[in-house]
């Protein structure tokens, strides 16, 4: 018993020998593969471009601006459904019961409608914002290609893929610099 508990050992341990081993044959190949390559890597944070650029920022002007008319206007309705339903709850002791019933359906509509054009609402100013925004993503896409040419990047990674980068290699602030130039506003199309 022994003997085949100590022979199961030494074949454990050489079975996690082999695969060190071939692990390690294989990251260095890995590693000189990265060296012996010449691409020129930059970087940029796009969600600060996002964030801070005068388009975007142009962009939550816009949508703040038209989140407030939605909601002046979603208030009314329900102001308005309300008002219904105080109108119908003061004369519920005058009304025949077929017409409390229906003057209670009428209110169960009203609010469904209303919780309709809310969602509805709500709907078209995400999808028209993120028109806005892609619009915005393609411009800064188009500035990093730029700038990429002009500093001889092959390749430009955004900043979420990269651990560790020099300071010369990130090109964020020159994209935003650029980016508000260029672009001071993109309108929203709102339907």
């Amino acid at each position: 018993m022994k003997n085949t508990m100590s022979l199961f050992s030494i074949r454990h341990m050489l079975a996690i020998a082999l695969i060190v081993g071939l692990c390690c044959f294989f990251t260095t190949k890995s590693q000189a593969e990265v060296t012996t390559d010449s691409s020129k890597i930059g970087v940029v944070n796009m969600d600060i471009i996002m964030r801070k650029s005068v388009a975007a920022q142009n962009i939550r002007s816009q949508v703040d601006k038209k989140r407030k008319q939605y909601q002046a206007k979603i208030q009314k309705q329900e102001k308005d459904v309300l008002a219904f339903q105080q109108g119908v709850l003061k004369e519920q002791d005058e009304l025949k019961k077929e017409e409390l019933i229906a003057k209670k359906k009428l209110f169960k509509q009203k609010v469904i409608t209303v919780q309709k054009n809310a969602q509805n609402e709500m709907r078209q100013i995400d999808v028209a914002v993120e028109k806005s925004l892609q619009e915005l993503r393609q411009k800064s896409a188009t500035i990093v290609r730029g700038i990429a040419k002009k500093r001889g990047f092959d390749i430009v990674l955004s900043h979420q893929q990269v651990v560790l980068a020099i300071g010369s290699l990130d090109i964020t602030n020159e994209v935003l610099a650029r980016l508000d130039k260029e672009v001071k506003t993109i309108p929203i199309k709102w339907k």
